[in-house]
């Protein structure tokens, strides 16, 4: 990170910081913050306590033999340390991490939707998008606010879902969780695929939320409860 860098996101998926350490050309203290989000907002509390670099002066912090793990990882520099205050303009940090991770960013990762709004259905990336550029779906986030009822997340290749629509793949998401589905590490994904009996090609990516009833599901149909918060991460091929 340079001083530009007010936030960097590090790693979408597990990664353990083995250390830390650079230089802060700033005349007041700047705290530097870990949560674990792929953004973050004013007044977040981050996912562990902040770390103080010093005005006008070095930093160094190693973190042990074990490190410190996190389910996914964004670097956010503070003027606050119980909460995030954002630093003013290119008063960042000249600062390296040391990380362990199968899935570090390279800056052409892409975040749809968040865990904070209700919706059954999320394209994540249209068919012509698909067709024109090739993606690879890399992560999804659903979080089931029902008490009661058990959901699938549904991915098709299609842009528009009607019952019977081949389901290129589905994961349970149990009750009152957030459940995490890994379409492999920084170097895998997963391409939605579908051809026609005309051979028309589909490369599209759509989640639709089902519900899980006796053990089974339905294609093309949209759970009618409380809707759950759905986030998706892709990349180019």
């Amino acid at each position: 990170m340079v001083a530009a860098n007010l936030t960097k996101w590090v790693a979408w998926g597990p990664v353990t910081v083995r250390s830390m350490f650079g230089w802060n050309n700033n005349a007041t203290p700047v705290y530097i913050q870990f949560f674990q989000t792929p953004t973050v907002a004013a007044s977040d509390v981050p996912a562990m306590k902040s770390l103080v670099a010093a005005g006008n002066n070095g930093f160094m912090y190693v973190f042990g033999p074990e490190g410190i793990t996190l389910s996914e990882l964004l670097v956010a520099l503070s003027t606050t340390e119980l909460n995030y205050t954002a630093v003013s303009a290119a008063s960042g940090l000249d600062m390296t991490l040391d990380i362990d991770s199968q899935f570090a960013c390279d800056g052409t990762e892409v975040v749809v939707g968040d865990l904070t709004t209700g919706q059954n259905t999320l394209q994540v990336w249209t068919e012509a998008a698909g067709l024109s550029a090739p993606k690879r779906l890399l992560r999804v986030d659903v979080k089931n606010n029902q008490a009661t009822d058990t959901l699938v997340n549904l991915v098709y290749a299609v842009d528009t879902v009607v019952p019977g629509s081949l389901v290129a793949a589905f994961n349970k998401c149990p009750i009152s969780v957030t459940t995490t589905t890994y379409y492999g590490d920084a170097q895998g994904g997963f391409q939605p695929f579908q051809q026609d009996a005309n051979y028309t090609q589909h490369r599209g990516c759509t989640i639709n939320i089902s519900a899980l009833v006796a053990g089974f599901w339905t294609a093309g149909t949209l759970y009618g409860g409380t809707s759950p918060n759905v986030r998706a991460i892709y990349k180019p091929v």
